[in-house]
């Protein structure tokens, strides 16, 4: 458990984090730690010592080659617990931001690339879904395709604000979870970028007025 505000801090500092990372479940080297964080291993090295004494890292041995030994370095756990109250909210925004907004960035790329491949009468449908656009492949002005189409690309980059019960939310929560985990099990020949998220919004709009008639007959939105 990281409660220490520095060593809570080496996870949550980004270029920190990118070197330490080399060592989690694994021995290395500092150049080989070095190397694989694209930083100077003198740099390393003084992280290496400043890991060392704040109790995150520790020797495991030494590896010979051409010019010498080498020491080995592990951290010493294969995982770490971070309670919130560790970090200001802030540094928390910006854990997540660096840990997931590459691989967001990455599929959107992925997903215009699709699109690119596709050629001949195909292109973009603009839906309005929430009161926002939606993008979806369009194999003409008057196809639109959905996901489960037999012809539709291999390509989904779907949003949007649900209005469900904590127990519904729950429910889709492990459901989203199951599913990512059982195709991750498969082996196969492609590479498929996912994304998975879901969180609670306090900021996002009411749900619209439902239209089922109520007690007494009268409409939701009736006056």
């Amino acid at each position: 458990m990281l409660q220490d505000p520095a060593q809570a801090a080496v996870l949550l500092d980004a270029r920190q984090r990118r070197s330490f990372l080399p060592f989690v479940g694994q021995d290395a080297a500092v150049t080989q730690a070095a190397r694989a964080a694209g930083e100077d291993p003198n740099t390393t090295l003084r992280r290496v010592q400043r890991w060392q004494a704040l109790g995150l890292l520790q020797v495991t041995g030494a590896q010979r080659h051409v010019r010498g030994t080498r020491v080995l370095y592990r951290a010493v756990a294969d995982a770490f617990f971070m309670p919130h109250h560790a970090a200001r909210p802030e540094d928390l925004l910006a854990l997540v931001e660096a840990v997931h907004a590459p691989d967001m960035a990455r599929l959107r790329r992925a997903y215009a690339q699709t699109g690119e491949t596709l050629g001949g009468e195909w292109g973009i449908h603009f839906g309005v879904r929430d009161g926002q656009f939606e993008l979806t492949p369009a194999r003409s002005a008057t196809y639109h395709c959905t996901p489960g189409d037999a012809d539709a690309p291999v390509g989904l980059l779907h949003g949007g604000v649900l209005h469900l019960d904590e127990r519904d939310a729950r429910a889709l929560q492990a459901e989203l979870a199951a599913v990512l985990d059982r195709y991750r099990a498969r082996p196969g020949r492609h590479a498929y970028r996912v994304m998975v998220g879901l969180a609670g919004d306090p900021h996002a709009p009411d749900p619209p007025a439902d239209p089922r008639p109520q007690r007494g007959g009268r409409l939701s939105n009736s006056p």
